[in-house]
């Protein structure tokens, strides 16, 4: 009893998620979310902050322990006679263990060069992301309209359906008084066939499209689902906000800090070192015991020259800038060249739309005249037949428009980047 009232309390609610609403918006939201690609940026971000990391650790502390073991075939002597001292004869097998410690103190500002350009490395690769996640933004776009697609077409097949059947139950009652011959009965009853066959053929459409959107969003989604339609905006933006051109601006910002750290690579370097241990012989090459050491400095190293390495690996980073720059002039000659394609396509079909209303206002009347003129037997089944099969294209074309200016005008959206 108490697993029952569980199952009647869940039950509805279960029901009323699989039938709740979605709109596109949400739509793509979750299909990002639910892209394997998705989780790449925090991937690429958590990359660049353990590399970042990486590049700082030359500014602490280097130490390492090294050991050693030797012989040799000869060893320093004195031979002069030097009164009152006898010098110990060195021996040929030596053994050290040492521990090497380094501290950076001026590196010309390459550490600081390198964790900069890790850290914007990983920005942009996380950027590259969002580029990659527009494909995934478009095949939902696809889907969501092709089920909003289907569902007005399967409205007017439904219309049409109903309208037949209505005639067919009227022609089967003159059928059976002789006043229509059954010829004519059985030829109707076929188109209403192939009627259902079509509507039949719409809904299966629609459920395969939910099928892959469910696949996308990771979200059930039911023929019961309502699909919101979206919010068409009247006014057109001209401001471009694509994540392609973040990316092409970060690929420069990259090659401008690899340039400068090419740069750095002339200048002096400075180290405190020590290296403390203990072996034989130790700092006192005639002691003959083992012994502990300690030594301490300061060290300098210029690289002053480098045969003109630094100048051309600036100049390769130059080259690289300029083609990020060809890469982004070319885009947004792309984006130009689609936003006017888009425009008069919006215009195109937006006067398609009010032609389709003319077209199916006239063929409404046709179909009432049709209707009136079969019932008195002035045409016939299938005369009326005819002008019920143009008034189902007038209405699919009408419906296609529809959904084909929702989808441009979204389009639009998608090329500025606002979707």
């Amino acid at each position: 009893m108490r697993l029952l009232l569980i199952i009647i309390m869940i039950l509805p609610v279960s029901v009323w998620a699989q039938s709740s609403s979605v709109n596109l918006d949400d739509c793509i939201v979750k299909a990002i979310a639910k892209w394997p690609g998705s989780g790449n940026a925090n991937n690429s971000l958590e990359m660049g902050y353990l590399k970042e990391r990486n590049a700082k650790n030359s500014l602490y502390p280097q130490m390492t322990v090294n050991g050693q073991a030797s012989w040799q075939s000869d060893v320093t002597q004195v031979t002069l006679p030097i009164p009152n001292l006898t010098l110990p004869e060195i021996p040929h097998d030596q053994y050290k263990i040492y521990l090497d410690v380094n501290q950076t103190l001026y590196d010309g500002g390459i550490s600081g060069s390198r964790s900069r350009i890790e850290a914007l490395t990983a920005s942009s690769d996380s950027v590259q992301v969002m580029v990659d996640a527009r494909k995934i933004k478009e095949t939902v776009i696809d889907l969501y309209y092709n089920v909003i697609y289907f569902r007005k077409a399967q409205e007017v097949a439904e219309a049409q359906l109903l309208r037949l059947n209505k005639r067919l139950e009227s022609m089967k009652s003159s059928t059976i008084n002789g006043v229509l011959s059954g010829n004519d009965y059985l030829l109707f009853n076929a188109e209403v066939k192939k009627a259902e066959q079509g509507l039949e053929d719409l809904k299966m459409n629609e459920l395969s499209v939910l099928q892959s959107l469910s696949i996308l969003i990771g979200q059930d989604l039911l023929p019961e689902t309502t699909f919101e339609l979206p919010v068409q905006s009247t006014t057109l933006s001209t401001e471009v906000m694509r994540p392609e051109f973040t990316l092409f601006g970060m690929q420069k910002d990259l090659f401008t800090l690899s340039q400068n750290l090419s740069g750095r690579t002339l200048r002096p370097r400075l180290s405190a070192f020590a290296q403390g241990g203990y072996g034989r012989p130790a700092l006192n090459m005639f002691s003959t015991t083992f012994d502990s050491y300690l030594m301490a400095g300061v060290r300098f190293n210029w690289n002053f020259y480098d045969w003109g390495q630094a100048k051309r690996d600036k100049q390769i980073f130059e080259i690289r800038k300029k083609t990020v720059e060809n890469m982004e002039g070319n885009l947004r000659q792309n984006i130009d060249i689609q936003l006017n394609q888009q425009k008069h396509e919006i215009d195109r079909i937006d006067r398609q739309l009010k032609k389709d209303d003319e077209i199916v206002e006239i063929y409404n009347q046709v179909l009432h005249n049709s209707e009136t003129s079969l019932e008195q037997g002035i045409i016939t089944p299938v005369d009326y037949l005819e002008k019920e099969t143009l008034h189902k294209v007038a209405m699919l074309e009408k419906v296609k428009h529809e959904v084909q200016l929702m989808k441009a005008r979204t389009a639009l959206r998608f090329i500025l980047g606002e979707i």
